[in-house]
């Protein structure tokens, strides 16, 4: 009877290891791995999820916010998350096991991803004066619009180009029209 009893615990024991083992937290993945302020990141959790996937896993942001998720479909693994930050900084994000709303935990070590946010590229704005126009072109200040940064710069009908193009800001264009005297940014 011992016997049989002590074979029953044990193949008990292994069913519930088994089980357990079966939603480990195995890793976490985010992209981009550089974002802009305001870009929204996706991040990626790992779980080796067996036969089935039921637990919990609390999801740390790294910026004071966090994520409660309920791991219910082993075909929506990896579980997929969305979040957009406010202020530049590193960031140390973090999936952790934890019972949530009746969910047992998810089992593992928890599963760590590093996370650089940058201020968003300032957006160029025109030339200022007439010295940032090519030599020989004058800024036409009433084409400055401060919103987009396009601009016209002018010069007699003729002038030669510059040999190289401006960069121009956001979605404008470089234009240039010896004829015309004009070159510039615009929509």
């Amino acid at each position: 009877m011992k016997k049989y009893l002590l074979s029953a615990l044990a193949l008990a024991a292994a069913c519930m290891s088994a089980h357990v083992s079966a939603q480990k937290l195995t890793g976490v993945t985010v992209e981009p791995t550089t974002a802009q302020v305001g870009q929204p990141v996706t991040v990626a959790i790992d779980l080796e999820a067996g036969d089935a996937a039921y637990c919990g896993v609390r999801f740390y942001w790294g910026d004071n916010d966090t994520t409660d998720i309920k791991i219910e479909d082993k075909n929506a693994i990896p579980y997929r998350l969305t979040h957009t930050y406010k202020q530049p900084g590193q960031y140390r994000l973090m999936a952790e096991g934890k019972s949530v709303t009746g969910r047992m935990l998810c089992t593992g070590k928890n599963v760590y991803a590093n996370l650089t946010v940058v201020a968003p590229a300032p957006v160029a704005a025109a030339p200022a004066a007439s010295g940032q126009c090519p030599d020989g072109w004058t800024l036409n200040k009433a084409s400055v619009n401060k919103k987009t940064g396009a601009y016209t710069c002018t010069a007699r009908p003729g002038t030669s180009l510059p040999a190289t193009n401006a960069a121009c800001p956001g979605d404008l264009s470089y234009f240039e029209n010896a004829k015309k005297g004009q070159l510039g940014c615009r929509p």
